[in-house]
């Protein structure tokens, strides 16, 4: 996290030390403890502060990959809005780019795919009493929305091969002619 650049980074990582002092307190405490009972307390102490750094730990890692995926999903976005001129281009020249537009609108859906499972993830992470299993579930939908980026970065590099070629083509074309 702390070469994450993510926002508020250092306010995280403080946190997270802070849950390692505490940690560290307990575990002195553990070693002082002169009777089961004792034992016992410390024991739920320690379950408290490890639950809450684990909460913290998982909600600051999340929120940073969040923060990466909206920042790819945004360039996307800009990307597909370019790719779709491209592909009109090359229509009104008379290519048959339906190949091409049908693999523009999978990777489109992609990435409104992985913008929703974001936004799901966000509305989580941002919510007051956030649990363990909240943070779990936000992560899951953090991995859905990669898996949706992957599956779309996939079929750009058709769509660029594809583009490529016609490129071609019509270099190849050009020089025919001349």
């Amino acid at each position: 996290m702390e070469y994450s650049n993510g926002n508020r980074t250092d306010e995280k990582v403080l946190a997270i030390d802070e849950n390692i002092k505490l940690l560290e307190v307990e575990k002195a405490n553990v070693a002082n403890a002169s009777s089961q009972k004792e034992l016992l307390v410390v024991v739920r102490s320690v379950r408290e502060v490890w639950n809450d750094a684990e909460k913290v730990s998982l909600s600051s890692a999340g929120q940073t990959v969040s923060e990466k995926i909206g920042e790819f999903l945004e360039k996307s976005e800009n990307l597909s809005e370019r790719l779709g001129v491209r592909v009109e281009g090359l229509r009104e020249n008379g290519v048959d780019t339906s190949e091409l537009e049908i693999k523009l609108a999978s990777y489109i859906s992609y990435i409104k795919s992985a913008q929703e499972k974001k936004v799901m993830a966000d509305s989580l992470y941002s919510g007051e009493n956030v649990t363990l299993v909240d943070m779990r579930t936000a992560n899951n939908y953090l991995r859905q929305s990669l898996n949706d980026i992957s599956k779309a970065n996939k079929l750009l590099r058709e769509i660029f091969g594809k583009l490529k070629d016609y490129e071609t083509e019509e270099d190849n074309g050009t020089e025919a002619r001349n």
